[in-house]
């Protein structure tokens, strides 16, 4: 497995991860540009964030919330799906526990969304609330679930 923090030359490469017809109505929410004009090239650049690519084929993004807690969100084309991804995600985490100030990964996914939400319980995460209606998609309001993992309750191998 080849987990590499995005850099310029890789933008092509995210934006047409996130493009992909299965991701982007995944993502995109009423506030999204379309899909044509929409990219990732000011996350990617921001060195803040860590972009991670993994296998050319997944994408785990953390973006700080406050002194070491992290955002995360994750996409992946359809071939790597399922146990794959699993592992993709965990390695993901052990990448940003390992090589960052980070202690607690928190993340906020969509009522709609149970794939994501499956991926995130077998990667490790809690359920730790929920915002009701907070997530607009096609005109309708969402519950966001929110999870999150603290360092000390993943085992973190060093790398």
């Amino acid at each position: 497995m080849r987990i590499i923090r995005c850099e310029e030359k890789h933008i092509e490469l995210v934006d047409e991860i996130l493009k992909d017809d299965s991701v982007f109505d995944m993502i995109s929410d009423d506030g999204t540009s379309q899909k044509d004009t929409f990219t990732y090239e000011e996350v990617i650049l921001n060195r803040i964030n860590y972009v991670l690519l993994i296998d050319y084929v997944a994408l785990v993004i953390f973006h700080p919330f406050c002194q070491g807690t992290y955002f995360v969100h994750v996409a992946c084309l359809p071939k790597c799906r399922g146990k794959e991804m699993v592992k993709y995600s965990i390695a993901a985490l052990q990448y940003i526990f390992n090589n960052t100030d980070c202690v607690k990964i928190i993340a906020t996914i969509p009522s709609y969304n149970v794939g994501v939400y499956a991926l995130s319980l077998k990667a490790g995460m809690k359920k730790e609330g929920r915002i009701t209606k907070a997530w607009r998609k096609d005109g309708k309001s969402f519950d966001l679930i929110v999870l999150g993992l603290r360092k000390e309750d993943m085992i973190c191998p060093e790398q």
